[in-house]
């Protein structure tokens, strides 16, 4: 059985089970250092309790009372305490990764590599949540002459960094099975709708794609920028790394990716579509602490993937004007 550890500050209380976390009282920033660094510990050394190597998953059951206290006093602005509470009622609706904004320096700076140089030229900028550099051609836009595909070739997914991409810095083992993972995202998403097949032919899709850049987070780094600011991070400390996130458009200490891929008909060779996109970590609140993931440098990059799958199964059935299509999660 998990244990029952309450975490919160004494305006904002609730209930969180840890599986391998021993049942403790949590008031204080410091007593918040001491769990996210025991739990960070964990995935190394076995806590007393004999459970570390169980998932970290935190499952919050607020109380009546914890809420009532929470609308009282949580929800007013407060520089000097910790309002954990609040944060992982916001938690349900952060995302793992976002796109860098598009007026940001990882936004705007999107050059391709060289993987698609033919395809280039046609590209523009993408609107709304779309790719931030996108081609459709213009001929497939009716979806009765997309309909007509019920099988897809997905090619092994490429590692081709271009000169200022920072693939060749990260260890090929680890590269290698980014790929990897991604290619099998991508298979198991695309297998919920189509044939998947080794070989071109007639009424069949071809999904080429590449990791062109990629950069795992400095998760030590990371799990400390989550603890609170009045015991580790000073209002202007905190100003910078907001400042810097505007700027870059990526969290300082996260991970990002980008992708190039195109689709063409299996046949003929034809271009339907192509994309370049980029994916980066997303900061959480304090809860960053105790979730596994902040401590795996590359699960922000692996997190893209499995979102880019989604995408794609989700575009390829509006595309070809299905009403059953799922919406990706972020």
């Amino acid at each position: 059985m998990p244990s029952l550890m309450h975490l919160g500050h004494a305006d904002c209380p609730f209930r969180a089970n840890f599986p391998s976390v021993h049942a403790s009282v949590v008031k204080t920033a410091r007593d918040y250092a001491k769990v996210g660094l025991r739990i960070q510990r964990s995935t190394a050394h076995a806590l007393p309790d004999r459970s570390a190597g169980l998932p970290l998953n935190l499952v919050c059951h607020p109380t009546r009372q914890s809420m009532m206290r929470l609308r009282k006093n949580c929800m007013k602005p407060r520089l000097n305490t910790l309002t954990l509470g609040v944060a992982l009622i916001v938690l349900a609706g952060c995302s793992s990764t976002s796109q860098p904004g598009r007026s940001t320096t990882l936004g705007e700076n999107l050059t391709g590599s060289g993987f698609m140089e033919d395809v280039y030229p046609k590209m523009k900028d993408g609107q709304g949540d779309e790719a931030l550099r996108l081609y459709r051609n213009p001929k497939y836009a009716d979806k009765t002459a997309f309909a007509q595909y019920n099988k897809v070739l997905l090619d092994p997914i490429k590692l081709y960094g271009g000169p200022k991409s920072k693939l060749k810095d990260a260890p090929a083992g680890d590269t290698a099975a980014i790929s990897q993972n991604f290619h099998k995202l991508v298979a198991d998403q695309l297998g919920k709708d189509y044939k998947i097949v080794d070989q071109p032919g007639p009424d069949t899709l071809r999904i080429s794609v590449a990791i062109v850049d990629a950069e795992a987070a400095d998760s030590s780094m990371k799990a400390a920028s989550y603890i609170p600011i009045p015991l580790g991070l000073p209002g202007a400390k905190a100003a910078a790394m907001q400042t810097m996130t505007h700027t870059t458009g990526k969290p300082p200490f996260s991970g990002q990716v980008t992708i190039e891929g195109k689709l063409a008909d299996a046949q003929t060779g034809e271009v339907i579509a192509a994309e370049i996109d980029r994916r980066v970590g997303a900061r959480k609140p304090i809860i960053g602490l105790f979730e596994s993931s902040t401590y795996d440098s590359w699960s922000d990059v692996n997190e893209a993937g499995r979102y880019w799958a989604e995408r794609l199964r989700n575009r390829l059935c509006e595309r070809r004007g299905a009403t059953n299509c799922v919406v990706a999660t972020e």
